[in-house]
């Protein structure tokens, strides 16, 4: 799991990953793969905020702030979110 505390690369999105609004969703496809991820309202927040120039830990900031979170309750979900597009290809680091 990235540490979001230390890390100072910062992620940024994908450029051939096509993002759609449907309804209440974010939906994001892969052309690559042929794959769709659907986004909750923290994935989501955390994908618009991977935009190459801020670090793990001011992404966790925005979405804290947000979401009127402390920080200390939404680092595991920006964290994890972070995994998961890394995982998937969806992000790079810089």
């Amino acid at each position: 799991m990235i540490d979001t505390a230390t890390t100072t690369k910062c992620p940024r999105r994908v450029a051939e990953i096509v993002e759609r609004e449907i309804e209440d969703d974010i939906v994001l496809y892969d052309p690559r793969n042929d794959a769709t991820h659907i986004l909750n309202a923290t994935a989501a927040a955390v994908w618009w905020l991977c935009d190459g120039d801020l670090s793990p830990a001011q992404i966790t900031d925005e979405v804290a702030r947000f979401f009127e979170q402390d920080q200390e309750n939404v680092t595991p979900d920006v964290a994890r979110v972070l995994d998961e597009f890394r995982a998937a290809r969806l992000i790079t680091y810089r």
